[in-house]
């Protein structure tokens, strides 16, 4: 072995020399130190050479540390030899280490060690010093004697029972032990005793260290080693309990990123992986091996909260491009440096920059890959992640880790509070006994296996967990007071209706659920309420309420109770509540009945826009929100909700203006040809007539309104984002095709030429025309100016289930790669083999080669190949004929014998739980239809499509297949920026870069779904 390392191993073996030196100390003590100052002051290695043998021949002597040293340094030379970049200490760095072990002698760790060493007498060997330490530690934070302690001891290590039929160690505090040592002598000599009895069952205890500021290493170092110590954490409060993301499973991990390091792809300058970067790429190819446990996080952008942040190196984690840092429930530096030295402040440091339960820094020994690989599987068996990290460090050799912690969510860190979480009916049957055969398992038994099995049936149930709403919207009519039910609606009288968000009704028993004390509480949300009088028909003006509830991270919400007034005896009563956050809709439902029926009005939940609740905070807010809906009278109510402020508007000719829109877009749609370039005679008379009509639809939408100054029609025509809920089948608005700039109907009009320029600048900035009302800007529609989030309840649906997915941290990146195609044979019949020229084009393009199918089976098999390739479709091209068959059923066909009845739907698209391809389904009218079983677009929304873009009105194969080969293009550009593009703002700057192109059709095109999803165009910008 090296003597330098030999040498350096003294310093850190240089706290345990009283215990392993014995009556010795003393003198030896004095010799050591003189030979230590004299190195430190030498002034060449050679004389620090001499100094460092004088040293190890006193030490040598003492057979308990030749048997410390030499196991510890030699048996690992030949490893350490192979390990990159490792080096020998200079003989300058270990004279200054062992100087600094000299002057760390004071710590209070050393003076309580050395105190039980002298109490204790010459024979007390060093496991009975440690014992002694740990043992009067927890007695000192119990206040109890020698002989209290020895009789509770029974209870105090009790293990308590944890879900899935394991069992959690107990996390007791310990304190200084010192006063208590000094307060009773003479029961120092049989405390180890008793300790160790009640050791010697297998049992085990966390260390809850609550007072030892500043000496965290040295405390952990002191009780590292005591028996049956599974774990020691200093407690801390780092971060405000609310802002703490929760544990999730599989785990969300992130590697962090190390800074200046060179891009992926490009060769690094340097001839030697540097330390940190290797480290990086070890802990992401451990990942790798155990992908079934893990999710990766990506470092940056919204969705950046993870559960588990590792970070390379020593050296902090650096903000994201957005300046923020990583949110995550644990942050561990992962380093080959053992200097713990004030490590214990740092790590609060970094639990408050990340918003952390736990803060730590381990070593990872000779791997880290293999250290990350042990991490997880100790997880996966449900350990809390403070035993589960130390018994990494022991499995891999390396020092015990030091940890700092909120000691109220550590137990929060497992399995089980995942289990607790899920709404009722998805945890997979078999998930207990699966981990009790794990945590039951020989030596030698294949826990590996088990573990993956229950991780795989743990996905599975997150993945239906993301569909299925834990709290539900409830409405029941109550007395005046707000709070007591009514048994029936009394006619003529006023009732009040009681709304809240509150968990399932009929959820069945939970003997062991977790406490939610123990999990961090999550942010509280601010949501509103409109509800819709419907039934008996209302006054315009009193047919919208809104209400404000809060709804914090677990249990119920506050309620808004709203004053309606019955009408006679027998009078119908519906009324529709919907319930917004941010400006984004998350559920809605119906409160039918009669008035004077013997039994109160039903509520039921009609549709549920996004499942989660706890990640409301990290949606992107819309400037305003619209709800179409329709009363009894058959009068559609277009509610408008922006800035707290909310109107109700009763649309006025509304099926004269979409006709005339419809026709407008039949007519460009049905002779591609005679619209031409954009510029062209035909592509100015085509966007003229849209605007026309799209000006018209505004007015037949916001009736006798000055568009110019109202309040709340400003704020919606400078609003970016809209997001619209159409309450009843049939419903869908064109909002897309309102065009809402200054136009005068009876001037000459023409078209912009300065668009094409302005393409990048919303808002047409520094447009000479921009104001001009004889002018038409292709820009002047919504679907060019605005991000339009569309959801649609369906007839049919299930009230329990959602709508749609939408994004949260653990799954928010869409992938546009591979795509998949294919499209009906009409494309090419007739059509100048418009789809051959198209798919041509998709290869000639570097837009990823195109999988191709010829008909729905073809299809089917290649999606079902490219998932057992682990390459799942990330978009979906379809150009499919659509239309009705003899019973009325909507079919989507791609030959003549090769149909698709709509309500079948195409589940087979979306199997498995990783991200969910974005649909393109551009044929005739595939969006818009009034019933389940003819909507294409909201079927494959709700079969699992991430996102839908559909038609609204009859295309030609020889136009849209072009267009849709150049709408992909676009959206894979914008995905390919740096962090990618959410959806809605891809599909709005591809509009907007199709139609001055001359592609005026892209205004027929309406989205469907959650418009936060992030597209990349590769999987390396949008996982790890």
């Amino acid at each position: 072995m090296s003597a330098r390392h030999a040498a350096a191993g003294l310093a850190l073996l240089w706290p345990e020399l009283p215990a392993l030196t014995g009556a010795d100390w003393p003198e030896l003590r004095r010799r050591l130190l003189e030979h230590i100052e004299a190195m430190a002051a030498a002034e060449d290695d050679h004389e620090r050479a001499a100094r460092a043998g004088r040293l190890l021949q006193l030490v040598g002597g003492y057979p308990a540390v030749r048997d410390f040293l030499v196991p510890l340094y030699r048996a690992d030379a030949s490893r350490l030899a192979e390990v990159p970049d490792f080096a020998e200490p200079t003989w300058r760095d270990v004279a200054l280490s062992l100087l600094r072990a000299v002057g760390e002698e004071g710590e209070p760790p050393d003076r309580a060690r050395r105190e039980v060493a002298a109490l204790l007498g010459s024979d007390a060997d060093r496991q009975r010093i440690r014992d002694t330490l740990v043992s009067a530690g927890l007695a000192a934070a119990l206040e109890l004697d020698a002989t209290a302690f020895a009789d509770r001891a029974e209870d105090l290590l009790r293990e308590r029972p944890g879900t899935l039929n394991g069992l959690v160690a107990p996390l007791l505090e310990w304190a200084d032990p010192l006063p208590w040592l000094r307060r009773h002598p003479g029961d120092v000599d049989w405390l180890a005793d008793a300790w160790q009895i009640a050791m010697s069952s297998g049992r085990g205890v966390r260390l809850l260290v609550t007072d030892g500021a500043g000496w965290e290493a040295a405390i952990t170092r002191e009780l590292a080693e005591g028996t049956g110590v599974l774990s020691v954490v200093h407690a801390a409060r780092m971060s405000e309990a609310k802002r703490i993301p929760r544990w999730s499973w599989p785990l969300r991990l992130t590697v962090a990123p190390v800074p200046g390091a060179p891009a992926p792809g490009t060769e690094a300058a340097p001839t030697r992986e540097p330390v940190r970067e290797r480290l990086r790429r070890q802990l992401l190819m451990g990942a790798g091996e155990v992908a079934d446990l893990v999710t990766s996080v990506v470092p940056s952008g919204r969705w950046n909260r993870t559960s588990l942040l590792l970070v390379p190196g020593p050296e902090p984690a650096q903000p994201g491009g957005d300046g923020r840092f990583v949110e995550a429930s644990s942050v561990i530096s992962v380093s080959l440096s053992l200097d713990l030295r004030q490590a214990g402040q740092l790590l609060r440091e970094r639990g408050t920059r990340h918003s952390s339960a736990l803060s730590a820094v381990a070593h990872p020994g000779l791997s880290a890959e293999r250290w990350l690989r042990v991490l997880l599987g100790h997880l996966a068996l449900d350990e809390p992640l403070d035993t589960a990290l130390w018994r990494a460090a022991q499995a891999c050799q390396a020092p015990p880790p030091l940890i700092v912690a909120d000691p109220r969510f550590l137990d929060g860190m497992r399995i089980r509070p995942l289990l607790a979480a899920l709404p009722p009916g998805t945890p997979p049957s078999g998930v207990e006994g699966s981990l009790a055969r794990a945590l039951r398992s020989t030596p030698g038994s294949d826990v590996l296996a088990v573990v993956e099995e229950t991780a795989a049936r743990l996905r599975d149930a997150t993945d239906r967990a993301r569909h299925v709403p834990p709290r539900f919207l409830r409405a029941d009519p109550v007395d005046r007071d707000g709070s007591t039910p009514l048994e029936r609606i009394t006619p003529y009288r006023d009732f009040h209706l009681r709304v809240r968000i509150a968990g399932a009704r009929h959820a069945g028993p939970e003997p062991e659920r977790f406490p939610t004390e123990a999990l961090p509480p999550g942010a509280v949300h601010r949501l509103t309420v409109l509800a819709t009088e419907l039934e008996p028909v209302t006054p315009r003006d009193r047919a919208v309420r809104q209400a404000e509830i809060e709804l914090p991270g677990d249990g119920d919400s506050t309620a808004a109770v709203f004053r309606f007034s019955a009408g006679p005896p027998g009078a119908d009563i519906e009324i529709r509540v919907v319930v917004l956050c941010r400006g984004r809709f998350l559920q809605s439902g119906v409160l039918t009945g009669r008035v004077g029926a013997p039994e109160p009005p039903l509520f039921r939940t009609e549709a549920v826009m996004r499942a989660p609740t706890e990640v409301l905070d990290l949606m992107r807010a819309h400037d305003a929100a619209l709800v179409v809906n329709r009363n009894g009278a058959g009068v559609s109510l277009l509610a408008a909700h922006a800035d707290d402020e909310l109107q109700v508007f009763p649309p006025e000719n509304l099926s004269s203006s979409q006709e005339a829109l419809f026709g407008a877009l039949g007519r460009m749609a049905g002779s591609p040809e005679s619209v031409g370039a954009y510029g062209s005679p035909g592509s100015a008379q085509a966007l003229i007539e849209l605007a026309r009509c799209g000006r018209g639809l505004r007015k037949s939408l916001f009736v006798r309104r000055d568009w110019e100054n109202d309040p709340l029609l400003r704020r919606l025509r400078d609003a970016h984002s809209i997001s619209v809920f159409s309450a009843r089948p049939g419903a869908v608005l064109p909002l897309e095709l309102i065009y809402d700039h200054p136009l005068d109907p009876d001037a000459p009009l023409t078209l912009c030429p300065h668009a094409p320029s302005l393409v990048d600048r919303p808002g047409c900035e520094g447009c000479p025309e921009r104001r001009n009302p004889t002018v038409v800007c292709p820009f002047g529609f919504w679907a060019t100016s605005k991000v339009i989030e569309r959801h649609s309840r369906l007839r049919g649906g299930d009230p329990g289930y959602a709508l749609a997915q939408s994004p949260d941290p653990q799954r928010h990146a869409c992938v546009l790669d591979p795509v998949c195609a294919a499209a009906s044979e009409r494309a090419d019949h007739n059509d100048e083999k418009a789809w051959t020229e198209a798919t041509a084009a998709l290869t000639a393009e570097a837009i990823g080669t195109p999988n191709l199918a010829t008909d729905w089976a073809g299809l089917k098999d290649l999606v079902h190949e490219l998932r057992n390739r682990h390459m799942p479709p990330g978009i979906v091209l379809l150009f499919p004929h659509s239309g009705t068959d003899s019973g009325g059923y909507g079919v989507l066909s791609l030959g003549e014998n090769d149909t698709r009845q709509v309500m079948d739907g195409m589940e087979f698209l979306f199997t498995g739980d990783g991200p969910q391809p974005v649909v393109l389904l551009l044929g005739c009218t595939t969006a818009g239809a009034d019933s389940l079983l003819s909507d294409a677009s909201a079927m494959l929304l709700g079969d699992g499509a991430a996102g839908v873009v559909g038609t609204l009105a009859p295309v030609l194969a020889r136009h849209v297949v072009p267009v849709g080969v150049r709408l992909l293009r676009e959206l894979r550009a914008r995905a390919a920026q740096p962090g990618g593009a959410s959806l809605g703002e891809a599909l709005l700057s591809a509009r907007r870069a199709l139609i001055v192109e001359g592609a005026a059709c892209v205004l027929a095109l309406i989205g469907f779904g959650d418009t936060d999803w992030e597209l990349h165009a590769s999987p390396g910008t949008g996982v790890q």
